[in-house]
């Protein structure tokens, strides 16, 4: 059983697609974009110069923009975005990660595990976006929505989800 995150599920995701022994996936708020998110000219060459000039806040930055979210700079005022700004350097393999950005259907499509697809009703749209293409593509699989969540879901809110279906 596997439960992946953003960019862990992803992998997750990729993982099921390469045959591994996944009995039960669960992925929540992947970060594929489907025409509902404005990228800009963001770009990861823009993230790797913002890194090789030492600005991890730039990168950070940059990278919140290519997910269709307005930057605000208060942003940088958020206790998450010294984190964020801690593993800047990590930016460039996330966006590496989706490539273009666009659900790769056919090859979900080859998903045999069950598959839970998870977003947050206070999340940007992009995110229902992603997990309404995903579980299009999964055969079988399903959806819920986790009301007053964001990206950043609740522990206390998702784990008895996942534990449930699981379980």
């Amino acid at each position: 059983m596997v439960f992946g995150h953003s960019s862990g599920a992803v992998l997750s995701l990729e993982a099921a697609v390469d045959g591994a022994a996944i009995t039960r996936l669960a992925v929540y708020e992947p970060p594929y974009l489907t025409g509902n998110a404005e990228t800009g000219s963001a770009t990861l060459r823009e993230i790797e110069a913002a890194l090789d000039a030492g600005d991890r806040g730039a990168a950070v930055e940059i990278f919140i923009r290519t997910t269709g979210v307005p930057f605000d700079p208060a942003m940088k005022t958020q206790p998450w975005f010294a984190g964020m700004e801690a593993v800047a350097h990590t930016l460039p393999y996330d966006l590496a990660l989706v490539g273009d950005s666009s659900v790769p259907v056919d090859r979900l499509a080859t998903i045999t595990a069950p598959t839970l697809g998870l977003y947050g009703g206070a999340s940007p749209e992009w995110a229902a976006a992603s997990i309404g293409a995903i579980i299009g593509a999964i055969p079988g699989a399903t959806q819920k929505v986790l009301e007053g969540q964001t990206h950043a879901a609740d522990p206390a809110v998702l784990a008895p989800v996942l534990v449930d279906y699981f379980c």
